[in-house]
């Protein structure tokens, strides 16, 4: 029995500990999904003397997905990678220099869909150069690391 004047004992309040540990837990969860938004595979080298690529940049952020969208949106010679989707200028003059930029948070590819085309790799943030194919034609792409991106290079 407790002593008479002192106050009686409380039960720990579990409930409110159990809903901050889920709480705690799943904040902890969706951190850890957005940091390892990568394809899980170690992230190529930049640059390449095969298809005169080089990389530079700094880190962009991630957007809501979009589909692809060629158009006039891309400045000239650019592609943009933004939203998991491609924006490509309308044309680019054969073997011209096309600048690439990632602007999402992982990694992406611009690879021909015909085989032994153009392939460049850019990772999350950083921008890339290829030179656009030497004849006149509609050049269809896509990202190998996520296939559902497409794309149409036009060179004119």
């Amino acid at each position: 029995m407790a002593a008479s004047g002192s106050s009686p004992r409380t039960a720990p309040r579990t409930p409110v500990r159990r809903w901050t540990a889920v709480v705690l837990a799943l904040l902890v969860a969706g951190f850890v999904a957005a940091c390892s938004g990568g394809s899980g595979e170690p992230a190529a080298t930049a640059g390449s003397a095969a298809t005169g690529q080089t990389a530079t940049g700094s880190m962009g952020s991630m957007s809501a997905r979009q589909p692809s969208t060629p158009g006039p949106g891309a400045e000239q010679g650019t592609v943009v990678i933004s939203g998991f989707a491609f924006s490509v200028p309308d044309s680019v003059p054969a073997g011209s220099t096309v600048t690439i930029r990632n602007e999402d948070s992982v990694e992406h590819t611009v690879t021909a869909d015909e085989q032994g085309g153009f392939d460049v790799t850019v990772d999350a943030g950083q921008t890339a150069t290829m030179k656009a194919p030497a004849s006149a034609g509609d050049y269809p792409f896509h990202c190998s690391i996520h296939p559902s991106m497409t794309g149409t290079l036009v060179v004119r």
